[in-house]
Parts: structure tokens; C-alpha cells; sequence
């Protein structure tokens, strides 16, 4: 296997008092994925990457918000008690498991703790040490995702709206002006700034700054209408021409640093003549995360997806990795899929045997919503069918 792919979020180190400790315990725990695999890069999921939008800088000590909810609802300007109490009524009385209502609730907080640049960078740190101390080959990549999910979201929701279609960030938009400072702004954005070069200077200064290796988009990020081509919006030639430059900025801005990209459960086909990708702008890419978490994939699609992805990287000068998706646990939610949705569990590493030839490595959430591991019994199962 050439690449580990785990996704980790803060909720690992509890109340941050043994940042070497825990990350010890990462390396440990996850040791037969790590030794199995050429290279291992971390997408530590911090927030929803309203953090790198808002980074002004080292020297800023403004705290910041984290992904320390189990399913963060206050984007949906309800309560958590409401929340609570209708996946209550709705969902765990009558027993209703399926995946549009379980994942849903509850909503608790996990921590009390807020986050800051100083503490962040103490934890990327800490992974780096450790594991040039142990001999291992880790890069890290900071998470960013196009919506307000996980937790609060200062610059998607109160400083810049007009960017949002459908709470999601439209990488085609002109941003208002704000006179705020950033670190790749210092004086502020001026009026009608494209939202793909905002992003792309800001993360190519937050990975500079904090000494990572590159960013992870989430969620088909530049591709708006979540995961259903009824929901993409009509496609035309300044939107495509638009999504080309936001991938190729990125590309430029990040230079020589890492660019993962989530797709959007469907084949390249579907991507490129509904959503407007074009084959250029896998080449931008270092890796694809082909997506097939249980709660929302199509299974009909999941074989075919990894071989239009294969295919497509195969023609790319670059090559990204083509990375499959294993399922056990979720980091923002409650349920555990080889619990709440064993066919679907079966039915991904079934999948993956088949087409495994055709991957570079597996991507997963290495800890769930209460910041665990991966129980060892279901890692130690799937690894062997991973290597065999």
C-alpha cells in the first residue's frame, strides 16, 4: 500500500494537557496501517477550515472554534435541546436506523476547550517529532470544507454570506470588501476579489506558517450541490471556466505542497458533464479521495467511480493517488457503520477487493465523535483484507 490516508480531529487529545502522549498513542494504535504503507499523511480536521479563511497570522492569539461537537446544529439555527429532542421523537424511539435520520442526532459538546494558532501548531509538532523519532515517513494536511458544518463559522456565515450558495462556498463568487486584516490580505480584501484566490493565498500562507504539508478539501469542494447531480446547478461556460481556475490556483499557490481533493461520489463522467470538472483539473491534484462512506453512497456507483478515477489519473502527468474510502466510525457523528450499517460495511470491503489494484492506499476517520480510535478488532479484519 503506497499511502495511509487516516483522518484525525483535535477531540483525540481530550483536554490538550498530554499532546505527546496522545500522539504517541496515535502512532502506536495505528502501527500495522502505518508499517504497511510507503507514506502516511494525515488530514487533521481541526474545524471546517474557517480557521485558515480567518488566519491572520502567528502573532494573532484570536481563539477559534473546533470540531469538538458530536453533529453541530447551531448552522441550522435550531437549539441543541430542540435538536435533541425531535431525533428523540423522530428517530431513536421508533427505531428508525436508516441513514437519512440516525446520523443526525444527538448533538453534545465534546470540550470546553477553545482553540488558538499557538495551540494548533503545538500539535502539528508534536506529530512531526514523534515521528521522525520513529523512522516514519507522516505528512500532514490541514481539512478544509466548503460549508459551515462541524462547528461556528465566523468568515463563511457572519463576514462573507455572499460567497454561499446553499451554505456552501461557491468558489465562482466576488467577495464584498472587508477590512479585516489576513495574512494574505493585511489590509483587508477590496471589493469584487475572486473567492478562488482569497482561498488559495490564504492556504498556501496558513501551511507556509504553520510548517504542514498541504491542504485537504473536503466534500467536492468547487463542485456546489452536494453528492446529487439533480442538485448541481445549471452548468455553463464561465461556471466551468471558474471551477478551472480555482482548481489551478490552488495548484500555483500551494507550489510544491500537497492538494487532496474529496469527490463527490460519482465518476469522473458525471463530475466532468454535470458539475463542470475538467480532466485538467484532476491533474492540479496529489490525491483524490474516492468517497464511499456508508451513509451516503450509492453502491451501484462505488466500482465505477474507482475506475473513472483510476483512468483519469492515469492520464494526469502528475499521477495523483487514487485513494478508496473505508468506513468505521465518524468523528462528527454518534453511529458506527459496522454496527448501525453492517451490509454497507461488507459491502465496501467486498468492493475493495475488487478493485484494489487499481487503488494507491485507503483513506478513513481514525476517530469517532468521541475522540477514540478504531475499535481493534474491525482494524484488524479490514487490514488483512487490505493486504492479503
Amino acid at each position: 500500500m503506497k499511502v495511509f490516508n487516516p483522518w484525525l480531529t483535535p477531540k483525540i487529545f481530550g483536554d490538550f494537557t498530554e499532546i505527546e502522549q496522545t500522539v504517541q498513542c496515535f502512532y502506536d494504535h495505528y502501527a500495522d496501517y502505518i508499517r504497511g504503507s510507503e507514506k502516511t499523511v494525515i488530514n487533521f480536521c481541526t474545524g471546517n477550515g474557517d480557521h485558515i479563511l480567518n488566519y491572520a497570522g502567528m502573532d494573532d492569539t484570536t481563539e477559534f472554534d473546533w470540531a469538538r461537537y458530536n453533529r453541530y446544529v447551531c448552522d441550522e439555527g435550531v437549539t441543541v435541546r430542540d435538536h435533541n429532542l425531535g431525533w428523540l421523537k423522530d428517530c431513536y424511539e421508533p427505531q428508525v436506523h436508516d441513514a437519512e435520520y440516525y446520523p443526525k442526532g444527538p448533538s453534545f459538546l465534546t470540550s470546553d476547550k477553545r482553540m488558538n494558532n499557538a495551540l494548533l501548531l503545538s500539535v502539528y509538532r508534536a506529530f512531526y517529532k514523534i515521528a521522525k523519532e520513529r523512522g516514519i515517513n507522516v505528512q500532514i494536511l490541514e481539512y478544509l470544507e466548503p460549508g459551515p458544518e462541524f462547528c461556528d463559522s465566523v468568515w463563511k456565515r457572519e463576514r462573507h454570506p455572499e460567497c454561499l450558495s446553499n451554505m456552501v462556498i461557491d468558489v465562482c463568487a466576488k467577495l464584498k470588501g472587508d477590512e479585516h486584516r489576513y495574512s494574505a490580505y493585511p489590509d483587508g480584501i477590496a471589493e469584487g476579489t475572486p473567492v478562488s484566490e482569497f482561498i488559495a493565498r490564504q492556504c498556501r500562507n496558513f501551511v507556509r506558517d504553520f510548517g504542514i504539508d498541504g491542504i485537504c478539501l473536503g466534500n467536492q469542494f468547487g463542485l456546489l450541490g452536494f453528492w446529487d447531480p439533480q442538485a448541481a446547478p445549471p452548468l455553463t461556460q464561465e461556471r466551468e471556466d471558474a471551477i478551472g481556475k480555482f482548481f489551478r490556483t490552488m495548484r500555483s499557490e500551494l507550489e510544491g505542497k500537497l492538494l487532496y481533493w474529496m469527490d463527490s461520489y460519482h465518476p469522473v463522467e458525471t463530475e466532468i458533464s454535470v458539475w463542470g470538472m475538467r480532466t485538467e483539473n484532476y491533474a492540479c491534484l496529489d490525491g483524490i479521495i474516492v468517497s464511499s462512506f456508508a451513509v451516503l453512497v450509492k453502491e451501484e456507483l462505488l466500482i465505477p467511480n474507482i475506475q473513472s478515477k483510476r483512468k483519469v489519473c492515469d492520464i494526469c502527468l502528475q499521477k495523483p493517488d487514487v485513494l478508496f474510502t473505508m468506513d468505521f466510525v465518524d468523528p462528527w457523528y454518534q453511529y458506527r457503520v459496522y454496527v448501525d450499517y453492517p451490509d454497507k460495511y461488507e459491502y465496501q470491503r467486498q468492493c475493495f477487493e475488487k478493485v484494489k489494484n487499481l487503488c494507491d492506499g485507503v483513506s478513513f476517520f481514525a476517530n469517532d465523535t468521541f475522540g477514540l480510535y478504531v475499535f481493534e478488532k474491525s482494524l484488524r479484519d479490514t487490514l488483512k483484507r487490505i493486504l492479503q
